[in-house]
């Protein structure tokens, strides 16, 4: 079985990035897991700290059959050190979506979340990734209230995206768990692959399963 395990306090996206990874998974036992408690969305870089904390919290009480664990976050909080501390596969979903983007070439990264910029960088310089990296596009506004009006969130990360590709991106990652619906929605919207991190994170799992 693999675990989405989301540091945010809301379910309602669990349960939404469990749904997209099993449609992106048939064959796969997908499950997610809540934090107890927290922001329903993560904005800032303390939140983004503290979330790092819920996580190594949570691992402590992972189900028996977890086999590999994905970290539902943008930032991939607690992923460094859940990769010391368990024995089986974990990736946030930052890492599995610069991989991916990276492999075709350059890429940008469209998102709702200013005050994480700084972080998200910092993890592109960890992965290695800086020469194909074009840069974090945002939308404007209120994120937390962004998220719950879908025509605007639509028409906000579209519009970001367009700004990408001018830059030169050649896919657009849609940052963020909460973003993963929307992802799906302007799929077929973008003109070059519009990236979307859960389910790459899952199949990025799912690789080092059959090859342990």
């Amino acid at each position: 079985m693999i675990l989405i395990l989301n540091p945010n306090s809301n379910s309602a996206t669990t349960a939404m990035m469990v749904d997209i990874a099993r449609a992106n998974a048939p064959g796969l036992r997908i499950e997610g897991m809540t934090a107890p408690d927290g922001p329903q969305m993560i904005t800032t870089p303390a939140q983004l700290s503290k979330a790092a904390d819920t996580v190594s919290d949570m691992s402590r009480n992972l189900p028996p059959a977890v086999q590999g664990l994905v970290i539902g976050a943008f930032g991939d909080p607690g992923a460094d050190i859940l990769k010391k501390s368990l024995t089986i596969p974990v990736i946030g979903l930052a890492e599995a979506s610069f991989e991916a983007a990276a492999n075709l070439g350059p890429f940008a990264i469209v998102t709702t979340t200013p005050l994480l910029k700084d972080v998200i960088e910092m993890r592109i310089r960890k992965y290695g990734h800086d020469a194909r990296y074009r840069g974090i596009f945002l939308t404007s506004g209120d994120p937390d209230r962004l998220v719950i009006d879908q025509n605007r969130l639509d028409a906000a990360l579209l519009s970001a995206t367009t700004r990408a590709i001018a830059a030169g991106a050649r896919s657009v990652i849609i940052g963020g768990g909460p973003l993963a619906a929307a992802a799906e929605r302007l799929n077929s919207a973008c003109p070059v692959p519009l990236l979307q991190p859960v389910p790459l994170a899952v199949a990025a799992i799912a690789a080092r399963l059959t090859h342990r």
